[in-house]
């Protein structure tokens, strides 16, 4: 698995604000705003997306490989409907059928498995369950220049090749949109819609407002001018009769026990009543 241990988010984004804020506006415009939702951010690192999002649903659960950035985020209004959590997106501490949404930005490149995520995704979300991912895809001009660069060994439709990112060694896919949606369709999703964006975060383009790339991103890309696309998937089957919406639906990760959350108050450890799975809480993220 990549260590993204090393990452220092504040060298990363330092300077591309405006990146964030089209990001978020895009992630905004595509999601479903009911307030009753149960809503899974992968990869949420420190924050950056979060801080616009966990304030507008019933429950929101942050989820990152690497509990020590979670610790870094400072919870937005309504912090008592956050949820951090420190775990593997592969086997992710949810009930069947249970979320609303999950909202995964600029990490399905750096999944190792794309097609067991696809699969864990359709387990933890309710039939007619949503969600958004942004990822760098092939065929755009960004990538033809980054294959350029690299001499052909980078931006091939399924391939891996290392990369330097910062203090970090992570190992990078790229896929065209059309791969990315055959692979999600065999979880049993269907791509609903796209948006696209990514020019904000070149020099020249600076000087422009967010709200222009904002609107640009509902623009067919058919030249490829734009890096970075969120797809809007949702898995197949109707939302059932009676939507279950019970309070508690974090589970253990090994048996997929149902687990009761008063610990997260408590800020005691707790274990899986089934399995014996430890849980633990330190500077307020669970660690599963």
């Amino acid at each position: 698995m990549n260590d993204f241990s090393l990452l220092d988010f504040e060298k990363l984004w330092k300077g591309r604000e405006k990146v964030t804020t089209v990001e978020r506006e895009v992630i905004l415009s595509m999601i479903d705003l009911s307030p009753e939702m149960k809503v899974l951010e992968i990869g949420a690192g420190n924050g950056r997306i979060t801080q616009a999002l966990a304030g507008k649903f019933r429950r929101y659960y942050a989820l990152d490989v690497t509990p020590s950035f979670l610790e870094q985020i400072n919870p937005p209004p309504g912090a008592n409907k956050l949820i951090r959590i420190g775990g593997d997106l592969y086997n992710m501490p949810f009930l069947d059928d249970s979320l609303d949404t999950i909202v995964m930005i600029r990490v399905f490149n750096f999944l190792q498995s794309p097609e067991m995520a696809f699969r864990e995704f359709a387990r933890v979300l309710k039939p007619g369950g949503s969600a958004i991912i942004s990822f760098f895809h092939t065929g755009s001009v960004a990538t033809i220049l980054d294959r350029v660069k690299h001499k052909g060994k980078t931006a091939v439709p399924g391939s891996r090749h290392a990369r330097r990112v910062l203090n970090s060694n992570f190992e990078e896919s790229f896929y065209s949109v059309s791969y990315f949606k055959e692979m999600s369709s065999a979880a049993g999703f269907r791509a609903v819609s796209s948006r696209s964006c990514g020019l904000e975060d070149y020099s020249p383009f600076a000087p422009l407002p967010a709200k222009l790339f904002v609107k640009l991103s509902v623009l067919p890309d058919v030249l490829g001018l734009f890096p970075h696309v969120f797809i809007y998937i949702q898995k197949v089957g109707a939302h059932p009769a009676a939507i279950r919406n019970d309070e508690e639906i974090m589970a253990c990760p090994d048996c997929h026990e149902l687990i009761f959350t008063e610990f997260l108050h408590s800020g005691q450890a707790t274990n899986c009543r089934n399995c014996g799975h430890n849980f633990e809480i330190r500077n307020g993220v669970i660690y599963v």
